[in-house]
Order: C-alpha cells, then sequence, then structure tokens
C-alpha cells in the first residue's frame, strides 16, 4: 500500500511539473506569435505609407509639369493628372486601411505608442495635404 501510495505521488508530481511547464511555454509562444502579429502588421503599414509617400511625389511631379509647360491646354491637363489622382487615391484607401488594422498600442520593447500616433498624425497631414492641393489651387485651371 505504502508503494502505491509513494508511486501515486511521484506520478501526480511529475504531471504536476510537466502541466506547469507546458502552461508555462504556452503564455511565452502566445506572446512572442503576438509579436509577431504585431510586427507584421507594422512593416505592412510601413510598406502602405512609403507607397502612399512616393504615389503622392509623382502626383505633384505631373502638377509641376504643367506648371512650367506653356502649352499644356485645360483638356491635356486632367488627362495628366487624372491617372495619379486616382493612383494615390487608391493607395490612400490601402494605407488608411492597414494603419487602421493595428492596434492602437504595440508591445515592443522600446516602443511606445507615441510613434504609432504620430505616424498616423503625418499619414493625415499629407493626405490632408494632398487633398487641399489640386489642379485649380496651382492656378492653371478657372
Amino acid at each position: 500500500m505504502r508503494i502505491r501510495t509513494i508511486g501515486f505521488l511521484l506520478t501526480a508530481s511529475i504531471a504536476v511539473i510537466t502541466l506547469s511547464g507546458m502552461a508555462a511555454l504556452y503564455n511565452q509562444q502566445r506572446s512572442r506569435l503576438a509579436r509577431l502579429d504585431e510586427a507584421e502588421s507594422l512593416v505592412k503599414v510601413i510598406g502602405h505609407v512609403s507607397r502612399f509617400v512616393e504615389a503622392l511625389a509623382l502626383e505633384r511631379g505631373a502638377y509641376n509639369q504643367i506648371l512650367i509647360s506653356a502649352e499644356t491646354r485645360p483638356e491635356q491637363i486632367e488627362a495628366l493628372v487624372g491617372p495619379r489622382v486616382t493612383m494615390t487615391d487608391g493607395i490612400f484607401v490601402d494605407t488608411e486601411e492597414a494603419l487602421s488594422a493595428l492596434p492602437s498600442k504595440l508591445e515592443f520593447p522600446g516602443f511606445c505608442g507615441h510613434e504609432l500616433g504620430a505616424l498616423r498624425c503625418c499619414f493625415e497631414f499629407l493626405r490632408a495635404d494632398a487633398s487641399e492641393v489640386s489642379v485649380a489651387s496651382y492656378g492653371i485651371v478657372e
């Protein structure tokens, strides 16, 4: 009887140690996977923002080309600028969706929510600036 009790206690203690180790590993791996998901979404946002900035620069380049070109007629202006504006608007929507998919507070070591807030503010500023800039605001079309 004593040997059975000792064997049962030994088996139970090994089971408790194994379960606690599994619980600790599960929690560690779960938080690691959550950080990996956050990193992946942050990288996607940075990619979308860089594409948006590039598209915005190309759009402004088209505006500048129209400004320096004296022989551009009003019907040519829409043909030159229209595709750029459409492309920039599509990229803006993609970037806005990726930015809104980010969690409000990222859990990276050394990364606080201020950087994410600054990124959102900069993006909104760029978009507001881009929406105010049009061919009409350059004084080309009356």
